[in-house]
């Protein structure tokens, strides 16, 4: 059956992608981009398994291309078809990315392959698993297997073009609040925290324990080991890419804020701010990218590592980049295409947009009765 691409335009979905390779790319035109033959071996594995994930999510090889360059910024070109009809793929040592993706899927196979063929050996094995599968299980990895004396001790990763909102909720998480050493989720928000264990469990079959801590903060429990990984080969733009729109959400719903602009000498609201706060350049900037490609005009403001007072004590704060989306029309677009999971964030943005067609005064007026200044935050009454 032939591949498909995933479809786009609902918050549930990835993007739509039409299979052309951008102006440019393509054979004999590639300036600026160029083929894997010069990379080091981690980068090749990373295009890799980024088409190997793309495939698995049922895009055809066209607009798989597209993407690998699009964020690799190197063409594939013939590699490509090789490696989706399982030729002449990299040579490496899964890490726990790609272990979270398809090890479980190899060990059944390998049980599966042992009890319908007893007498094979385990390098016979471990071959034809290879052969159904993007990565390469070493032979003693499957004799532990199939002896019973392991199993995958990895959290699975369920991706398939229904959980990918749910995956890409927690990269985009990843790519704030959670805790990148670690693992876990640490917010103040219990609503929060909440929502990202739904989703993991969803991404995962694995359910995380919250619990509130002494110091009034909640947390999730778990590792978290393939979105430790994610991050740490950088893999975590393809889910950006791939849902935009989640990934984003779960980035709003860690960094994200909605405020008023108010002119308090005058008493006057306005306008609308919603704004978004990173410490990563890359992160920021792919934030923008997506913003800007749902149509979002962003502006962009940047504060270097400093010093601050804060409550009576003083506390340094690394650099760090603030995403601005000004407008009562942007503000309306964000909380139908993006909003945000935490209720208290979701009400403010719905409570300023039933003030956009009162005079700046009388929106003034009733902002101010539905909500105080409370250390810096605007705080409902």
């Amino acid at each position: 059956m032939a591949r498909r691409s995933l479809p786009g335009g609902s918050a549930g979905s990835g993007p739509r992608f039409s299979g052309r390779v951008p102006r440019g790319h393509g054979a004999g035109h590639g300036e600026g981009n160029k083929n894997c033959s010069g990379l080091d071996e981690d980068a090749v594995v990373n295009i890799y398994v980024a088409a190997m994930v793309m495939r698995d999510l049922g895009l055809d090889s066209q607009g798989i291309r597209a993407v690998l360059i699009k964020l690799f910024h190197h063409d594939p070109g013939g590699e490509l078809e090789r490696w989706l009809q399982g030729e002449s793929r990299p040579a490496f040592t899964p890490r726990t990315f790609e272990k979270a993706l398809w090890y479980h899927e190899a060990y059944r196979l390998a049980i599966e392959i042992r009890r319908r063929h007893p007498g094979w050996s385990y390098r016979k094995i471990a071959s034809e698993v290879g052969k159904r599968l993007p990565i390469y299980v070493p032979p003693l990895t499957v004799y532990f297997w199939v002896t019973g004396r392991s199993r995958p001790n990895v959290t699975p990763l369920k991706l398939t073009r229904e959980t990918l909102p749910a995956v890409a909720y927690c990269v985009g998480v990843l790519c704030g609040d959670y805790r990148r050493a670690g693992g876990g989720l640490k917010a103040r928000d219990r609503e929060f925290v909440e929502n990202f264990a739904r989703m993991y469990e969803i991404a995962t079959g694995v359910k995380p324990k919250v619990r509130k801590r002494k110091d009034g903060y909640w947390e999730t429990r778990e590792g978290g080991g393939w979105l430790r990984s994610c991050w740490e080969i950088g893999l975590w733009k393809l889910f950006a890419e791939l849902d935009p729109i989640n990934w984003l959400r779960g980035l709003f719903d860690s960094e994200g804020c909605v405020s008023p602009l108010c002119d308090h000498k005058r008493r006057i609201l306005y306008s609308i701010m919603i704004l978004l706060t990173t410490g990563n350049r890359e992160v920021k900037e792919m934030a923008k990218k997506k913003l800007e490609e749902l149509g979002f005009g962003v502006r962009e403001l940047y504060r270097e590592k400093r010093r601050a007072e804060v409550r009576g004590k003083v506390y340094e704060f690394d650099e760090c980049w603030k995403l601005i989306i000004e407008g009562w029309q942007q503000a309306k677009r964000i909380a139908e295409l993006i909003n945000f999971t935490v209720s208290h964030r979701r009400q403010k943005l719905q409570d300023l947009l039933k003030l956009r067609h009162l005079p700046l005064r009388m929106r003034y007026e009733i902002w101010t009765q539905w909500y105080k200044k409370v250390n810096g935050r605007w705080v409902k009454v």
